[in-house]
């Protein structure tokens, strides 16, 4: 019979490697809610073309961008168009408030596909955990970065 840790690890090994590669791909941990928004997002799509009209929605990591924005997806015309709605709030304004966000989650920045912890949250596993976590991840080690945090991390902590 397996034990309740044997059943966990490869649960907790997909999610390290979602959370790894999500953070640097920019759409973070929330697994369902995620689900959710692309789902609401594909009916967004299709409601302004079959409805030739303008839907505002928020969008996670439209156009490359950190974090999530009010999109407009206009289908209006018979023409499909999509952009950030900065009605109520300017761009820079939003990407600051984003960045300052993800700052506070851990992450210094996203930079060419190469993630960065803050000072802040190394200092802290290493206090918590008495490991080193690295300072930047890139694309290429997300697996072994994950497989790192399941090790010294999750494993020992069970």
């Amino acid at each position: 019979m397996l034990c309740q840790r044997q059943l966990l690890m490869p649960f907790q090994k997909f999610v390290v490697r979602i959370v790894v590669a999500g953070l640097i791909l920019v759409v973070l941990v929330k697994l369902l809610l995620d689900c959710y928004s692309n789902f609401e997002i594909i009916m967004a799509i299709l409601a302004a073309i079959r409805k030739d009209e303008k839907i505002k929605l928020h969008c996670p990591g439209v156009f490359g961008e950190l974090g999530g924005y009010p999109v407009i997806i206009d289908g209006s015309n018979h023409k499909l168009k999509t952009y950030i709605d900065e009605e109520y709030f300017n761009l820079n304004i939003m990407r600051m408030k984003n960045k300052e966000s993800i700052y506070l989650d851990g992450i210094e920045n996203i930079k060419e596909g190469v993630l960065i912890y803050t000072d802040e949250l190394i200092a802290k596993v290493k206090k918590a955990f008495g490991v080193n976590l690295v300072k930047m991840v890139s694309f290429d080690e997300i697996d072994k970065v994950a497989d790192f945090i399941v090790k010294n991390i999750i494993e020992r902590n069970i």
